[in-house]
């Protein structure tokens, strides 16, 4: 019997970083990015940004919906256009160049950070004024799913549909696909959750 678990995050801002990635590497300044102009407070509004192990999908706030999509299709030079309504196809190695998804959330608190470059931390060189924040990395293989080929597609291309919706009118919703390739820690008695890449 799993038990469905809800956590409660502060996002501060997300970013689109180019030509995908699996892990983020906060401190690689070849990675070309796009940070979005998040509003904090609609972002965190309402039931606030939860993490939510029975959502299977991501939900975001409405108000960075345009912009999202102008960042992504700037990231892939126009040559697919982001969709919830419409299927694109890609083979593997295209699937691994769509942007990644970056979701910088506040540090429950101060801590000293460690001599060596920590994977999931935003660090000095990311965010000098919040270094201890965690960065979500959220690679195109975990928010696009894929559907088998269908008659008259390339060979070795399948078709994917984004599952990342911008429909929140208050808050946002961070399911179980932006998890994949994380573990995951829930501290439900005290309100917190870790993220580490695996």
């Amino acid at each position: 019997n799993i038990k469905r678990t809800l956590i409660q995050v502060i996002v501060k801002r997300i970013y689109i970083q180019h030509n995908g990635d699996r892990y983020v590497e906060t401190d690689r300044l070849d990675q070309k990015m796009q940070k979005l102009d998040v509003d904090v407070v609609e972002m965190n509004s309402g039931k606030g940004v939860i993490i939510d192990s029975g959502t299977t999908d991501t939900y975001l706030h409405a108000s960075i919906a345009e912009q999202f999509k102008l960042a992504w299709d700037t990231a892939t030079e126009g040559r697919w256009k982001f969709s919830n309504d419409r299927s694109i196809e890609l083979d593997g190695e295209q699937l691994l160049r769509l942007p990644t998804i970056l979701i910088q959330m506040a540090a429950y608190g101060e801590f000293a950070l460690p001599n060596e470059k920590t994977s999931g931390l935003a660090g000095e060189e990311f965010d000098p004024n919040s270094p201890q924040d965690i960065i979500l990395a959220i690679p195109a293989s975990n928010y696009m799913e894929y559907a088998a080929p269908q008659a008259g597609v390339g060979q070795g291309k399948g078709t994917y549909t984004p599952r990342i919706y911008f429909t929140e009118k208050q808050g946002s919703v961070i399911g179980a696909n932006a998890m994949q390739g994380h573990n995951v820690l829930f501290d439900r008695e005290n309100g917190r959750v870790g993220f580490a890449e695996s």
